[in-house]
């Protein structure tokens, strides 16, 4: 045998070996880091409810000056409810009305939310609810888990987003977390 054949036989027999080395042992590193972002551990809300959690939901009015410019932000944590009026696009709070919460109702409310598909999303060609619904309300839902937010979805009245929920339940899901909420929104779409 020739030296250039050894070489080529030898060659061969180094790779079988590595070959037969990933298969005894798994997969070479760049092949497992592939498999796993494939895979996408379902989305379940109630996860979160005996942690240091908080669930927001925004109903933003119609795109129009931003003096006119509301929102209502509910922020619901296991200590607390709250509810905010917002004004124009930079975040101004004009009003404010926040409620103590305590673990059973906030467990049992992540439970009824967790049924509606809150936090879910579905595929969609648009990005972001950005300059959707210009005449109508956008709703933006968020989970944060020791603030770090780990869910952002979004639907609107014209269209549907990549949120699995349905705004009209979720919204009357967060408005009867707070006291009063009819008169504390009073006045806060009037000028549409």
């Amino acid at each position: 045998m020739t030296p250039k054949r050894q070489f080529i036989v030898f060659l061969l027999a180094v790779i079988g070996f590595v070959l037969l080395l990933m298969l005894l042992f798994g997969r070479s590193p760049a092949f497992r880091s592939n498999r796993s972002t494939q895979v996408k551990k379902e989305f379940t809300l109630t996860e979160y409810a005996q942690r240091d959690s908080k669930v927001v939901a925004i109903i933003d009015g119609p795109i129009n000056g931003d003096d006119k410019h509301r929102a209502i932000r509910f922020t619901i944590s296991r200590g607390t409810r709250l509810a905010e009026v917002v004004q124009g696009y930079e975040g101004t709070v004009i009003k404010r009305q926040s409620q103590p919460n305590n673990p059973n109702a906030y467990n049992d409310f992540m439970h009824a939310l967790q049924k509606t598909g809150f936090g879910k999303e579905r595929k969609t060609a648009i990005k972001s609810e950005q300059g959707i619904c210009a005449t109508g309300r956008r709703y933006v839902f968020e989970v944060y888990d020791n603030n770090d937010r780990i869910s952002r979805t979004w639907t609107a009245g014209c269209i549907k987003g990549n949120s699995m929920a349905e705004p009209s339940t979720v919204t009357n899901l967060f408005s009867a977390q707070i006291t009063d909420y009819g008169k504390f929104t009073s006045g806060v779409w009037t000028d549409y």
